[in-house]
């Protein structure tokens, strides 16, 4: 799910509001949202 995800986001297809959701439904960590958006 988490290389899905950063494709996604990367492909400007995902926004970071929707990326809170998958760490709310845990289908991804905090951490991983993070390493995701740049900001770990």
């Amino acid at each position: 799910m988490f290389e899905r995800l950063s494709y996604l986001y990367i492909a400007n297809r995902l926004t970071s509001e929707q990326l809170d959701i998958a760490v709310s439904k845990t289908w991804i960590t905090e951490k991983q949202k993070d390493e995701i958006t740049g900001k770990g």
